[in-house]
């Protein structure tokens, strides 16, 4: 294929991509979000911390947060507008 041939996907396959990838992504995100977690419950942290480096922490952790909202959206939302019925096979 030449690079400047492009390939087609039809939407629903499009979608399966999307969601897969997803779920691929979500458990780093969340062990990501376990780690930063642990760091602000260590005694470290407010021992060797300034206020501005704990504040830059929770604002990060704030980020990884809505990080992992945002790649579970798109499962979320495929899961209330797909169809209502259970599915055979994987």
């Amino acid at each position: 294929m030449h690079p400047e041939q492009k390939e087609t996907l039809p939407l629903p396959e499009a979608v399966t991509h999307l969601l897969e990838e997803c779920r691929m992504v979500l458990p780093g995100l969340q062990a990501l979000l376990g780690f930063q977690f642990i760091a602000v419950f260590n005694t470290g942290f407010g021992e060797k911390l300034t206020a501005t480096e704990q504040r830059l922490h929770l604002l990060a952790l704030g980020f990884v947060a809505l990080t992992g909202a945002l790649v579970m959206a798109p499962a979320a939302y495929h899961r209330q507008t797909g169809p209502q019925e259970a599915a055979r096979g994987s």
